[in-house]
């Protein structure tokens, strides 16, 4: 049993040591992730677990088969460094109908396209909205204590809000008025947070994410992530060159 734990030990460090050379931002939490990969076991696989949003256009293309081709190839890195894992994909239809107001069509008819493919590679679907009425108690105690409004004034930097919040929340929104778009920013991070907490209660997941950090860093809480994804595949693949 010893021996089998130094085995594990060894591969999940080797195996962190190739993700390492994935990365194209820097991490938080490394000792975590290295954690996760250790306890990655046949009964309890490690999570891959992957948000991912909808193009504003709703055209399914080619940078989403290259990006789901990527997870697919790192997943097989860690089963070849005998590291038992599973891909959790969420397609993010809350924030796209919900917060963003884009059409309940176009929006399903998208997530369509990448849920078949995720399927095809064997990764499990789960949307936003369906792991969300699961746990919908944790999700309510984490919006009347850590992300109610005037909690998330208090804690998030002036120069974000007004630099980075009300600007994504501008070009995400369907609606264009004032008021509307500061409702959607604070919609997007409640969400967000909320979402980061019940994924990591849930799931104990490594998270593979499709966007800039700057897009995570306040709204992630403790959730364990890497960017290896090329910047090129990034979210929302508008230019080719992600953000």
């Amino acid at each position: 049993m010893r021996e089998e734990l130094k085995f594990g030990s060894q591969n999940a460090q080797l195996a962190w040591e190739a993700t390492a050379r994935l990365l194209t931002e820097e991490v938080p939490y490394n000792g975590d992730i290295l954690a996760r990969m250790k306890s990655g076991s046949k009964d309890n696989p490690l999570t891959l677990f992957i948000p991912w949003g909808v193009r504003p256009e709703g055209n399914f293309g080619s940078s989403e088969l290259q990006a789901l081709d990527f997870v697919q190839n790192y997943r097989q890195l860690l089963t070849g460094y005998c590291i038992p894992n599973n891909v959790l994909l969420m397609p993010a239809d809350v924030y796209a109908i919900e917060i963003n107001g884009y059409k309940w069509e176009t929006t399903t008819a998208y997530f369509s396209r990448v849920w078949v493919e995720a399927e095809k590679r064997n990764f499990q679907v789960l949307p936003w909205s369906v792991i969300r009425k699961q746990n919908r108690a944790r999700y309510e105690t984490v919006l009347q204590w850590e992300a109610n409004p005037e909690s998330l004034w208090r804690s998030i930097p002036k120069s974000l809000w007004y630099q980075n919040l009300l600007m994504a929340a501008y070009r995400r929104s369907a609606q264009k008025g004032d008021s509307a778009i500061t409702k959607a920013a604070f919609d997007y991070l409640k969400e967000r947070i909320a979402e980061a907490r019940v994924i990591e209660s849930v799931y104990r997941p490594i998270k593979l994410s499709m966007v800039s950090p700057k897009k995570d860093d306040v709204v992630d809480c403790d959730l364990p992530r890497l960017y290896i994804l090329p910047r090129n595949l990034r979210f929302p693949w508008i230019d080719g060159r992600g953000i």
